[in-house]
């Protein structure tokens, strides 16, 4: 078996700051790979020095062919198992090829330097990962720690929380963490956006004590949504169909049929992990559908606008789709999703006409989905002259099928 990889966590506040053992592979290393940042701390060792750019990944799958008898040591921040090389060198290298000797990571720091706790604090970073991560994270936790990079800044990551509705709340943003160059820079979320900070930073959001997280699933009432003429799945038919996906935090979701975009909105609030695919053809209501995903800064929601089958062929394989509308397609639309969706994939389908309903029904059957059908009709109060009477809403079939795919 060839020698370990060694990855070494670096302490930026002393370099040599590190067990006895990985300064031991240190000084008899044949090669040290690094940034150039980090290379410039070890000018002493006389191993041959290769500068790692990023990204990382054809260098790193070059390890694979290294020499059997040579040492090779990286150096990495803090801790390479945190956001870092560990991840990466894992999916190249058997795991006992692999010898990590790691650092605090530079969020412990931050949180050190800030004088706060970090044990009931998440931690998360921006770079190569959605936005909407940090956004759902800040939605559910009070210490919320997060690396940025060049592009998402403290200053766009701040724009974004507030979008999302987040309310004001402590920013701390540290500059070049443990050089002789830091800078720790205390404000708030409304006043973040209007700083400049150097591109090496990472960012903590730090909630008031009486805050309280945002419930999910959250139904928001109807008219918090842009829509046309009352053409909206109507909050208390949302509750039940969102119940009916069982959807997890990172699933891939299709709203076939998307309309004004209620579900989609509360569908990615849900999967604020994943991704939501909001499949609609009319003009007029991709209109509706793009100003209630900005109002509510729903950045993991992706608009495609197409006719269903069609526009579901390139779309990535969905855990579960709900149908609002299908156009008169919904057979085309249900074979599709049996050939793309994955394991356990669950479909919640609406109706309004009975024929539709059927076909959908005799379908699953047929194909092993076992269908549930709920026949929902609400009727809400409303006051006319001195007393009160009751106005209903149209009837809504909810169909829904799961079909447990054998897995390969």
């Amino acid at each position: 078996m060839p020698k370990p990889v060694v990855v070494i966590g670096v302490n930026a506040n002393d370099p040599y700051c590190m067990e006895q053992k990985a300064k031991e592979y240190l000084q008899k290393a044949d090669q040290l790979w690094g940034t150039e940042r980090h290379l410039q701390c070890f000018d002493n060792v006389a191993g041959e020095k290769v500068i790692l750019k990023s990204p990382f990944n054809s260098k790193l799958q070059s390890l694979r062919l290294r020499d059997e008898n040579e040492t090779i040591v990286i150096l990495a921040g803090g801790d390479p198992n945190f956001f870092g090389l560990g991840s990466s060198l894992y999916k190249v290298l058997p795991p006992d090829e692999v010898l990590i000797f790691p650092q605090p990571t530079v969020l412990q720091l931050a949180f050190a330097k800030a004088h706060l706790s970090w044990e009931n604090a998440v931690f998360s970073s921006v770079h190569a990962r959605s936005l909407s991560e940090v956004i759902g994270l800040v939605k559910r936790f009070a210490k919320v720690g997060v690396l940025t990079d060049p592009i998402h800044t403290p200053q766009k990551i701040g724009n974004e929380l507030i979008k999302a509705g987040i309310a004001d709340c402590t920013i701390f943003v540290f500059e070049k963490l443990g050089t002789e160059e830091e800078r720790i820079t205390k404000s708030t979320l409304a006043e973040v956006v209007n700083h400049h900070f150097d591109p090496l930073n990472v960012m903590l959001v730090i909630q008031e004590k009486e805050w309280k997280s945002i419930p999910v699933p959250y139904i928001r009432p109807d008219e918090s949504y842009f829509h046309r003429d009352g053409m909206i799945t109507k909050s208390d038919v949302r509750l039940i169909s969102l119940q009916r996906l069982q959807l997890s935090e990172s699933d891939i979701v299709w709203d076939v049929g998307a309309g004004s975009g209620a579900m989609s909105v509360e569908i990615a609030e849900i999967t604020w992990r994943g991704e939501v695919y909001a499949i609609e053809h009319d003009e007029k209501q991709i209109v509706y559908l793009k100003k209630n995903i900005d109002r509510f800064n729903s950045i993991n929601i992706h608009v495609v606008q197409g006719t269903a089958p069609d526009a579901l062929m390139v779309l990535p394989e969905p855990d579960a789709v709900f149908i609002g509308g299908s156009g008169g397609a919904i057979i085309p639309i249900l074979e599709v999703i049996e050939k793309k969706g994955k394991h356990s994939c669950r479909i919640v389908c609406h109706f309004v006409i009975l024929e539709n309903l059927n076909q959908a029904y005799d379908w699953m059957k047929e194909n092993d989905y076992h269908p549930q059908i709920t026949h929902i009709q609400f009727s809400y109060s409303k006051t006319i002259a001195n007393g009160t009477r009751f106005t209903p809403i149209n009837p809504v079939y909810i169909l829904c099928g799961r079909k447990r795919k054998a897995v390969s």
